[in-house]
């Protein structure tokens, strides 16, 4: 059982290294290892913990749908046990991956949880992720509106340059980082006068 335990436990840290060097396929493959094996030996908590982290390996995939399950599956353990510091990452980054599939209004129900949990726990790298998961949202709700866009992109960079400071002590940070670089429209977005017009590089201009 502890050989198991412990076989699962360095799966999950091969697996976040395997994220971070963009590896993802490796991520998966040793995550549903390290999953199995906690399963065996009936590690809840830790399963819940590492099974976050396989939505946070689809979620970068672009498997959001998948994404959402894990993520899902994983904050009803992580709530259950009390642990207020992953319900809290974790709830933000299920709102960027619902928000990526037009799901705005459940996206932002789960930003308002993540930050009560995460004002709890006041871990100023978490807050930074937050706020990098919220920016994401904020894109995706202003689809449509210039202003808004504007606006939301102006808060995305305000929110990177904040998740920056952190991003050398803690990989949630420098994941919710790559996912907001990800979501930040062309940084050279040209916006016409009253916003009448956007045009991203190498698309046509967008009248509004």
């Amino acid at each position: 059982g502890n050989d198991l335990r412990l076989e699962g436990l360095v799966r999950g840290n091969l697996a976040i290294l395997d994220q971070e060097h963009g590896r993802l396929d490796d991520a998966l493959a040793q995550l549903k290892r390290a999953l199995t094996c906690l399963r065996i030996v009936g590690d809840r908590p830790f399963e819940a913990h590492l099974t976050a982290y396989l939505g946070a390996v689809h979620h970068e995939r672009g498997q959001l749908d998948a994404a959402r399950d894990a993520y899902t599956r994983a904050l009803e353990v992580l709530s259950e046990v009390g642990d207020v510091r992953l319900e809290g990452l974790f709830l933000a980054a299920r709102a960027a991956a619902l928000a990526a599939c037009g799901r705005c209004g459940q996206a932002w129900n789960d930003l308002e949880v993540a930050a009560r949990r995460l004002a709890e726990v006041g871990d100023p790298a978490l807050v930074a992720a937050l706020r990098a998961h919220r920016a994401q949202v904020a894109i995706a709700s202003a689809a449509g509106s210039a202003p808004e866009l504007r606006a939301a992109i102006d808060e995305a960079r305000r929110a990177r340059a904040d998740a920056q400071e952190h991003a050398a002590q803690s990989d949630d940070v420098r994941f919710a980082l790559r996912l907001l670089q990800r979501a930040i429209p062309a940084e050279l977005l040209e916006l016409g006068e009253r916003s009448e017009w956007f045009q991203v590089p190498g698309c046509a201009v967008v009248t509004l």
